[in-house]
């Protein structure tokens, strides 16, 4: 997780999703600190690339980051 916080090319969505891993360790100052200024509107899309992602669950990652 150190590792992947030094990184400055993060996108949004990996961000959130560290910033949740760090909450859920405990570190919830370095989780707000990961999320300071960014936004919490998604975009809608379409991920085919065979992958989970969609916008529906990157408001669930941002809305289980605050909860």
């Amino acid at each position: 997780m150190n590792r992947l916080l030094e990184q400055k090319d993060l996108s949004v969505a990996a961000r959130w999703q560290l910033a949740a891993t760090y909450q859920l360790a405990g570190k919830r100052e370095v989780a707000l600190r990961l999320i300071n200024a960014l936004a919490t509107s998604v975009k809608p899309y379409r991920e085919l690339s065979y992958t989970n992602g969609s916008d529906l669950r990157d408001k669930a990652m941002i809305v289980e980051l605050y909860a």
